[in-house]
């Protein structure tokens, strides 16, 4: 026999389930059209406007960062993190090329790496609106613009190394690290040279055919 109250607590589960991923689409929504106002916004925040005594204030905190090159290390802090593919928009794509791109022009001496090591650290409210995911966001896009600013020559395999690292924060301001190092690629020439275990005999086996 059906047990009356698994039934309930199942339906509540299920609601519960559908409002989280309404909820979670809702505020990528409107973190695109937050983007959109703030660019509106900028198309008046010049000094045409200003001849008028009206000033127009376009910034939000997402436009903050802090950046700097030292010890051959480039660290840039970015007060948000990068959203996940399945939610990616055009304008979260141009805010993050924007903010890159801020945080390498703020700097007095541009980074240069021929070789890369690009680690990221993401720092996400604890609560259920930001999923803490590590391996699906937005990274490449960043990528792309440190290529674009000139900070590595290009991001193929021979040029790059990436890792990601996650962590949950009790702070409200979502946070990511960015992290560009000088590395050598060490190749593990036992694994280079390896081949599939069964391979040498299938090849013996067809020369005696």
């Amino acid at each position: 026999m059906n047990n009356p109250l698994a039934g309930e607590i199942r339906y509540l589960l299920d609601e519960a389930e559908k409002y989280l991923r309404e909820t979670e689409y809702w505020v990528f929504k409107l973190r695109q059209n937050l983007f959109h106002w703030q660019n509106f916004l900028k198309m008046f925040d010049n000094d045409y406007i200003r001849q008028y005594g009206i000033d127009v204030d376009s910034s939000l905190i997402i436009d903050q960062f802090e950046a700097e090159y030292k010890d051959g290390v480039l660290k840039i802090l970015i007060f948000d993190v990068p959203p996940v593919y399945k939610v990616n928009t055009q304008e979260d794509t141009f805010k993050w090329k924007d903010l890159i791109t801020n945080a390498i022009n703020s700097l007095s001496e541009k980074p240069r790496f021929e070789k890369a090591h690009i680690h990221f650290e993401f720092y996400v409210p604890v609560g259920p609106f930001l999923k803490a995911d590590t391996d699906n966001r937005m990274v490449k896009t960043i990528i792309d613009q440190l290529v674009t600013c000139g900070v590595i020559p290009n991001d193929t395999m021979s040029r790059v190394k990436i890792t990601l690292e996650g962590h949950t924060s009790t702070n409200v301001f979502p946070k990511t690290v960015i992290k560009v190092t000088s590395y050598t690629p060490q190749t593990d020439p036992d694994i280079a040279s390896r081949t599939p275990p069964n391979y040498q005999e299938k090849s013996n086996r067809k020369r005696t055919k």
